[in-house]
């Protein structure tokens, strides 16, 4: 938009000379004269880790690749994560938040379970406390990183908790 939108945004505010820089470009033109537009998608800094750009990835390492994309973009290729779903917080496309045991907490924006969204899927969907494997692309929304338009691929029922009652005629 501007040079200040460069200056202020989170992905772009830190760019140095070294850093690897992935852009989407748009050939337009002004008044006449060619030009380009770039919207930056990634920055890695020299020494860092470079992530995958599609696969299997840990809850942890999906947060991480989608902090790195700019607001409200998405990456290009899928992701699969595996989590608890912690809570379910709209029954009508299935938004919920998956865990782990460290505690890393990634929003699942959108279910569709075999081809069909959440709520208008029949079967049985997951609950709370529920294991399911997800596969969907990474993204930020308001700040928030988040697994967009997620497909099932594996849900794990949380076992029935049964109290052991002693048996009195035993």
């Amino acid at each position: 938009k501007n040079a200040q939108d460069f200056l202020t945004n989170a992905l772009t505010k830190d760019i140095a000379v070294g850093d690897k820089v992935e852009l989407v470009v748009v050939r337009t033109s002004y008044s006449g004269n060619p030009q380009l537009n770039a919207i930056v998608t990634k920055v890695t800094k020299p020494g860092e880790t470079e992530l995958p750009s599609e696969g299997v990835v840990t809850l942890a390492q999906a947060i991480e690749i989608a902090n790195k994309q700019a607001h409200d973009t998405y990456t290009t290729g899928k992701f699969t994560v595996t989590g608890t779903v912690n809570d379910l917080y709209n029954t009508t496309y299935g938004n919920m938040h998956l865990i782990d045991a460290d505690g890393n907490d990634l929003t699942i924006y959108g279910l569709y379970i075999e081809g069909q969204k959440y709520g208008d899927y029949t079967g049985t969907k997951p609950v709370a406390g529920d294991v399911i494997t997800v596969t969907g692309v990474l993204g930020t929304y308001n700040g928030k990183p988040q697994m967009k338009n997620a497909d099932l691929v594996i849900e794990t029922p949380e076992e029935p908790k049964h109290e052991h009652v002693a048996c009195p005629t035993c």
